[in-house]
C-alpha cells in the first residue's frame, strides 16, 4: 500500500485480510430444509393459468438436471385456485341447466316441448362463447358466475313463448298458426322483459373499485347471453314448434285454470288480496319497512374471505432482536406445525415477511419472520380453520412474540381497519397513535392492533456539534461518509476469481465499533489532517427510532392497522369512530379511516348510485313498452318487494353484505320485474278485449301463473348449486346465487297477489277499441 526506497508496507502490515461471507439478511426454509427461494410474476395482461402451465412444463424438465440431493417445489400456484374455482362453476352451470330442465318437463308433461325449450340454452351459451372470444373476455370466476347465473334466465324468454303457443294448441289450432299468434300475442312483453334485464347492466361504467373489476365481465356475460336467449325465443321456438305434426292435443276450450288444485287456491287468494287491497298494501309495505329496519342489523364486509387450504402467520419479535433469534423461534414454530397431520408443507421466510396486511407493516428486517402452511386438503374449510386456531393457541403463550394470522388475498392488500393519524410533530403522532390503539385493542372483535409509530430498532444516534465543527474548518459530510464507511465499511474494489466477482470491504476491526464507548472513540481526520476522537464534535447516545415514518398526502401521517376476528368490518368501523371520538386530537392532528374500509366505501357508493340509474333505466323501457307512465310504477313495486326477500335470505343464512350482494342486487333489479311486466301485458291485453277491470286482473293473474312459475323455477333451481356450492370460490359464487334466488322467490309470490291489488288501486282507463300494449294512465 505504500513503497520507498528503504521499505515497503503491505497490507498485512497494517491490517487484518479474511476470506468470510456477507452478512444474512434473510433465510428460506421449506418443511424444515434450507432453500433458495425464488419468485415468478406474471405481465399485468398475461393469463394466469396458462402462464403457470408453460412454467410447469419447464420446471418439470429441470427436475430431472438437478444434482442429487436436490429438490424443486412449487410453494405457491395461483392457477391451481383459479381452475378449480372456474371447474366448480362449470359442475354448477350443468346441474342448474338439467334442474331447469327437470322443471319445465313437471309442468308442461310434454317432452317435446320440453326438449324445444331446451335448445335454447346451448345455442344461447355457444353464441355468448363466441362474443366472448372476439371481446377478448377470459373463462374466469365472475364470467362463467355470470353465465351460471343466466343458464335458468335463458330459458325464461323461450317458456313465455311456448307456453302461450301450447295453450292455443290446446284450445284447437293447427300448430303453424298457434306458432305465429302465441309468439304475436307475447312477443312485445318478452322483449321488454329482456331489456329491462339489459338495462341494469348499463351503469356499470359507473361502478368504480374493487366492484367494478369484479362486475364488467359478469355483466357483460348476462347481457350477451340474454340477448342471444331472446333471438332463439322469437324465431327458433316458434319454427320448430311449427314442425311435424306434433303430439295429438285435445281440442278444449282454452282454459285459465292450468295447475288444478293450485289453481283454485291461487283465484280464492288473489280475489281476496283484490277485495281487501288496502290492507295487502298495508301488509306488504310493512314487510319493506321492517326488511329496511333488518339491513341495518346485518353485517357488513368488501369482499368474503376465501379459503384456499392455505394460511400464514406473521410473526415479529421485540425490536433489535438479532436474525439468529428470530431464525431459533421460527424454527420451534416450524416444528410445532410440522407434527400435525393435517399440515402439508411448511415454508418459512425469516428477516421479512410479505406484504400482505397493508402499507402499515414492515416488510424486511431481522425481527420479522414468515410462517406459511399448505393443508393436506385444501377443499376442507373446517380442518383449515381447526389447524389455524389450534397452532394460533399453542403459539400464544411465546414470550415477546407478536403474531398475526393472514391468508392469501386476491382482491386487496389492505388490512381491513387503517386509522391514519396526520400531523408534523412525530413526538406528538406517536403519542396520539399509541393512545388510540390502546383504546382499539379493547375493541371486541379487533385482533393484531399496531402502531407504525411504535418504539423502532435501537440505534446509536450521532448529533454532530455544528458550531464546533465550523471553528475546526471541517466539513459534515466528510465526517459523516468517513463515520460511515469506518462502521459499516466500504467497497473500494473486486476481486476476480475465475468468473466470480467478490468485494473487497474495507473497515474497522470489530473490537473497534463493538460498542458505544468504541464509536464515540472512533478517529476522524481533523484539522490539517490531525486525528480527532468523534466525540470531541459529536454527541454519541442510544436511542430507539420510529417504526416507520409514512408521508400520505404529503402530510407526516401514523397509521394504526387492527384484523378482524368474529366480526364483520361495518360493526368494527363504527366502534373505531366512537373510540376516535373519545381520543382528544391536540391542534393540528387529524384522523381519516382507510384500509378496506374506504375501498367498501367506494364500491358500496358506486353500486347504490348504479342500483338507482338501474331502477331509472328500468322504467324508461316500461314507459316506452307501455305507453304509459302510471303502469310502469306498478311493475316497479317488485323492487322492494324484492329486497323483503334479499334481507330474509341474507339473515337466514348468515350473510353479510358485501361488495357481492350489492351486484346480486343491481342484477336483480332487472330480473324481478320481468314476471310483473308480462303479468301486466296480460292485462291490459283482456281489459282491450271488453273484460272489467277486476276480472280482467284475475284472468290475467290464471293466465300467466303457470310460465310465471316456470321462469321463477327455473332460474332459481339453476341458481342452486352455486348458493349450495363448496370448494374453491364459494365464497364469491353463494352470496351473488342467494341474494337473487331468495329476492326472487318472495317477489314472485308477492308479485301475484300483491300486484294485482296494486294495479286495482292506481287509476287507469284503457278503452276496449284503443290498440297497442297500454292504455293511456
Amino acid at each position: 500500500v505504500w513503497q520507498s526506497e528503504a521499505a515497503s508496507v503491505r497490507l498485512r502490515d497494517v491490517a487484518t485480510v479474511t476470506m468470510g461471507a456477507k452478512e444474512r439478511e434473510e433465510i428460506t426454509r421449506v418443511n424444515g430444509r434450507e432453500s433458495v427461494e425464488i419468485s415468478v410474476y406474471k405481465e399485468g395482461d398475461a393469463n394466469t393459468v396458462q402462464v403457470a402451465k408453460a412454467l410447469s412444463s419447464r420446471l418439470a424438465d429441470w427436475r430431472g438436471k438437478l444434482p442429487e440431493g436436490y429438490t424443486l417445489t412449487t410453494l405457491f400456484d395461483q392457477s391451481k385456485f383459479i381452475e378449480q374455482a372456474v371447474s366448480e362453476v362449470r359442475n354448477a352451470a350443468v346441474i342448474g341447466g338439467a334442474l331447469a330442465i327437470l322443471i319445465l318437463l313437471l309442468f308442461l308433461r310434454d317432452l317435446r316441448s320440453t326438449l324445444i325449450i331446451a335448445t335454447s340454452i346451448p345455442i344461447s351459451v355457444i353464441a355468448t362463447f363466441m362474443v366472448m372470444y372476439r371481446m377478448d373476455i377470459s373463462l374466469n370466476i365472475m364470467s362463467l358466475g355470470g353465465l351460471t347465473l343466466g343458464i335458468g334466465m335463458l330459458v325464461d324468454n323461450s317458456i313465455v313463448v311456448l307456453e302461450s303457443i301450447f295453450r292455443r294448441r290446446q284450445a284447437g289450432m293447427p300448430l303453424a298458426q298457434a306458432a305465429v299468434e302465441g309468439t304475436n300475442e307475447v312477443g312485445p312483453a318478452v322483449v321488454a322483459s329482456t331489456l329491462t334485464t339489459v338495462a341494469v347492466f348499463l351503469p356499470i361504467v359507473f361502478v368504480e373499485g374493487i366492484a367494478g373489476q369484479l362486475f364488467r365481465d359478469q355483466a357483460l356475460t348476462v347481457t350477451i347471453s340474454l340477448l342471444a336467449s331472446l333471438v332463439v325465443a322469437v324465431t327458433m321456438i316458434p319454427m320448430l314448434s311449427a314442425l311435424g305434426q306434433g303430439s295429438k292435443l285435445r281440442a278444449t276450450q282454452e282454459s285459465t285454470r292450468t295447475l288444478g288444485a293450485f289453481s283454485g287456491f291461487y283465484d280464492g287468494l288473489v280475489r281476496g288480496a283484490i277485495r281487501h287491497r288496502a290492507v295487502t298494501l298495508v301488509i306488504a309495505f310493512g314487510l319493506f319497512g321492517t326488511s329496511v329496519w333488518g339491513v341495518g342489523r346485518l353485517g357488513s364486509e368488501l369482499i368474503p374471505q376465501l379459503t384456499q387450504g392455505e394460511f400464514f402467520f406473521e410473526v415479529k419479535l421485540p425490536e433489535g432482536a438479532s436474525l439468529a433469534a428470530t431464525d431459533r423461534m421460527l424454527t420451534s414454530m416450524e416444528e410445532r406445525a410440522a407434527a400435525d397431520d393435517r399440515v402439508q408443507t411448511t415454508y418459512t421466510t425469516v428477516g421479512s415477511r410479505l406484504v400482505s396486511g397493508g402499507m402499515s407493516l414492515n416488510t424486511k428486517a431481522e425481527n420479522l419472520g414468515q410462517l406459511n402452511l399448505v393443508m393436506n386438503d385444501r377443499t376442507d374449510a373446517d380442518a383449515e380453520a381447526a389447524t389455524a386456531a389450534s397452532l394460533r393457541a399453542a403459539y400464544a403463550d411465546v414470550p415477546d412474540l407478536e403474531l398475526k394470522l393472514g391468508r392469501p388475498s386476491y382482491f386487496s392488500l389492505r388490512t381491513p381497519i387503517e386509522v391514519n393519524l396526520f400531523g408534523e410533530d412525530l413526538e406528538e403522532l406517536r403519542d396520539v397513535s399509541l393512545q388510540l390503539a390502546r383504546r382499539m385493542e379493547e375493541i371486541p372483535g379487533l385482533v393484531d392492533v399496531r402502531s407504525s409509530l411504535e418504539a423502532g430498532n435501537p440505534e446509536l444516534q450521532v448529533i454532530f456539534d455544528r458550531d464546533r465543527i465550523a471553528t475546526l474548518g471541517l466539513s459534515m459530510d466528510v465526517l459523516s461518509e468517513t463515520l460511515r464507511d469506518r462502521v459499516q465499511g466500504v467497497v473500494p474494489t473486486q476481486f476476480k476469481e475465475a468468473d466470480r466477482q467478490i468485494d473487497i470491504r474495507l473497515r474497522n476491526q470489530e473490537a473497534m465499533r463493538g460498542s458505544l464507548d468504541d464509536v464515540r472513540n472512533l478517529v476522524l481526520p481533523g484539522p490539517e489532517g490531525a486525528p480527532i476522537r468523534l466525540t470531541s464534535v459529536a454527541d454519541v447516545r442510544l436511542d430507539r427510532g420510529p417504526a416507520e415514518i409514512h408521508r400520505l398526502q404529503q402530510q407526516r401521517a401514523a397509521v394504526i392497522s387492527a384484523n378482524l376476528r368474529g366480526r364483520s368490518l361495518g360493526g368494527a368501523v363504527q366502534d373505531v369512530e366512537a373510540a376516535v371520538e373519545t381520543v382528544g386530537l391536540p391542534p393540528g392532528v387529524t384522523t381519516e379511516l382507510g384500509g378496506q374500509n374506504k375501498e367498501m366505501q367506494v364500491s358500496f357508493a358506486s353500486l347504490r348510485f348504479a342500483i338507482l340509474l338501474a331502477v331509472f333505466m328500468v322504467y324508461l323501457v316500461m314507459a316506452s313498452t307501455f305507453e304509459s307512465f302510471v303502469h310502469p310504477f306498478v311493475v316497479l313495486f317488485t323492487i322492494p318487494l324484492a329486497l323483503i326477500g334479499v334481507v330474509a335470505g341474507l339473515w337466514l343464512t348468515g350473510t353479510t353484505i358485501t361488495v357481492i350482494v350489492l351486484i346480486g342486487t343491481v342484477m336483480l333489479v332487472g330480473i324481478v320485474v320481468n314476471n310483473a311486466i308480462v303479468l301486466i301485458d296480460t292485462i291490459n291485453r283482456f281489459r282491450r278485449e271488453g273484460l272489467e277491470k277486476v276480472e280482467a286482473v284475475v284472468r290475467a293473474g290464471h293466465v300467466r301463473l303457470r310460465p310465471i312459475l316456470m321462469t321463477t323455477l327455473t332460474t332459481i333451481l339453476g341458481l342452486m348449486p352455486m348458493a349450495l356450492s363448496w370448494g374453491e370460490g364459494a365464497e364469491l359464487r353463494a352470496p351473488l346465487a342467494i341474494t337473487v334466488a331468495a329476492g326472487l322467490a318472495l317477489s314472485t309470490l308477492l308479485t301475484l297477489v300483491v300486484i294485482p291489488a296494486a294495479y286495482i288501486v292506481v287509476p287507469s282507463k284503457i278503452d276496449a277499441s284503443t290498440p297497442g300494449t297500454a292504455g293511456d294512465a
